[in-house]
């Protein structure tokens, strides 16, 4: 008797120190209505608010991970039976970084870090895992030796080794402990949660499902193309997986800005809006035919002067776009200067052009844009400085990323004209590419890129004038061609220049040469 005496004075000293001022937060009706429903579904509890509740442990003390647990020698309770299935870990004075770690005796430290859903079930319950055997009162004589240990699907192998078993309980104890039902892709939340049932403070880890992660939250987390994991072996294989993952799931890490190698060409309008100002100086040798399709000339004779053969032509352009990283707005205005094959002259303010330019896909690998251009007739045609009509340009413009060191533009444009001339204007489709190769590194700021360049005209319509009959020739279907290549001294971020040259290659000579010297000025 007096062995037992002494035993129920020990297990009321444990409950009046330990659990009596968590009773101080009063009963929480989500953790009593969680406990007593007879449904099965599983509930995420919240944690109680912190001004009315008084934790097990000290203050100023945190959880660290525990080798076996830490078990007073007071006789166990019924909270410590049902604990003892639950992940347990010792507290350490975290405040004062100077103490050792110290356990605290005469209770059970368990870690408030995992909270469980809990799946509620009739009175006779039982502990369930998605894992583990279940314990129920009048299953067995015999209890089993071992509790099994809660899963924990996202811990390393080491840290779900099953700790040191406790005592069983016996058949009249299992009666006072909840079922836990633990999905099979649960992760532990991070709230801690007690549970009261029967007059016992129960902490009960709740769980939620895993769900799948199906966009890029983090980069390299993600799973995601665009965070580096292709699994394609070919670079074309790449290439498509790299675009289908900048359209479905794009790397968040990528920060747009403007590069001097992907806006190196120049017969190649660059992809990425920009506010810049831009002067222009082309020399065009042997333009052949210039009224076809009424895109240099009006029709000659008509509206524009008398036929020729070909003509030379200079013509220096300020270019100025303003905008933001999506879309900009510019106004090119040239000044042409042209020389007849037959000896004459003349000079001044060629056609205005005015645009807008959107970006419409931007990532690491590619970038597109729309370009819509609208040439208005602002000059005079009869001395061959515009076409008196006005015309519509609508491009697609194109920015892949090769490589650390290579990029390639493109640029697909459709040249419609409108209220021209109805037997010799006529629509026609010009496409241009450039290879972009960085030749010198940055030098305090300074770089120089390479450029390969191919510009091409296919005339869907129009005609031209015979220089020597005066006779209209059909252009439909005609082809023209030029190739080349170029440099570009990038001295800042703010300052380039560039200077490149095209040559005919298809026999057209439309024209039969060019050079373009170029000065960028970014703001």
């Amino acid at each position: 008797m007096l062995r037992r005496a002494r035993s129920s004075l020990k297990t009321f000293v444990f409950v009046a120190a330990g659990i009596y001022p968590a009773f101080s937060m009063g009963e929480n009706p989500a953790f009593e209505s969680a406990i007593s429903s007879s449904s099965t579904t599983v509930k995420s509890l919240p944690a109680p608010p912190e001004s009315n509740f008084t934790p097990l442990v000290p203050h100023g003390l945190a959880p660290t991970p525990a080798t076996a647990p830490i078990i007073s020698d007071l006789p166990l309770s019924d909270l410590s039976r049902a604990a003892n299935r639950l992940k347990q870990v010792d507290y350490t004075q975290a405040a004062d970084p100077q103490h050792e770690s110290k356990p605290i005796e005469g209770v059970v430290h368990w870690q408030p870090q995992p909270t469980f859903a809990v799946a509620e079930s009739p009175p006779a319950t039982s502990l369930t895992t998605s894992s583990g055997p279940t314990h129920s009162a009048g299953m067995s004589s015999q209890p089993p030796a071992t509790a099994p240990p809660l899963p924990r699907p996202e811990a390393p192998a080491e840290a779900t080794s099953a700790p040191t078993s406790a005592p069983a309980p016996t058949s009249t104890e299992s009666q006072h402990l909840p079922s836990i039902n633990v999905p099979a892709n649960a992760v532990p939340t991070e709230t801690p949660h007690l549970v009261s049932q029967n007059s016992a403070l129960l902490p009960i880890p709740a769980y939620e499902a895993e769900q799948s992660n199906t966009s890029c939250q983090a980069c390299g987390n993600s799973g995601c193309l665009a965070c580096g994991r292709s699994t394609a072996e070919t670079q074309f294989g790449r290439f498509i997986e790299g675009v289908y993952a900048g359209v479905c799931c794009p790397d968040p890490c990528y920060q747009p800005r403007w590069t001097m190698l992907a806006n190196a060409s120049l017969f190649t309008d660059p992809v990425r809006p920009q506010s810049r100002q831009q002067f222009r100086w082309s020399y065009y040798d042997d333009f052949r035919h210039p009224d076809r399709s009424e895109y240099l000339w009006a029709r000659s004779g008509v509206r524009g002067p008398a036929p020729e053969a070909s003509v030379d032509y200079h013509e220096l352009s300020m270019y100025i776009e303003t905008g933001s990283e999506k879309f900009s707005f510019f106004v090119n205005t040239p000044y042409r200067s042209l020389y007849l094959d037959s000896g004459g002259h003349y000079a001044g303010f060629a056609d205005l052009t005015t645009g807008t330019k959107t970006l419409l896909f931007d990532t690491a690998l590619t970038q597109v844009a729309l370009q819509f251009a609208t040439h208005i007739p602002s000059a005079n045609p009869r001395k061959g400085l515009g076409n008196a009509h006005v015309s519509l340009e609508p491009s697609l413009l194109f920015g892949v990323q090769l490589s650390s060191i290579s990029y390639l533009q493109l640029q697909f444009s459709e040249w419609i004209p409108i209220a021209g001339d109805r037997d010799y204007s006529g629509a026609m489709l010009q496409y241009s590419t450039s290879y972009n190769r960085t030749l010198l590194g940055s030098v305090n700021g300074t770089s120089l890129t390479g450029t390969l360049e191919y510009t091409g005209t296919f005339f869907q319509d129009g005609a031209y004038t015979d220089s020597t009959s005066g006779h209209a020739i059909s252009a439909s279907n005609q082809h023209a061609a030029q190739l080349g290549g170029g440099l570009r001294l990038n001295i800042c971020n703010k300052l380039n220049i560039g200077f490149g040259s095209l040559f005919d290659i298809s026999g057209q000579s439309w024209p039969g040469s060019s050079v373009r010297t170029e000065i960028q000025f970014r703001h």
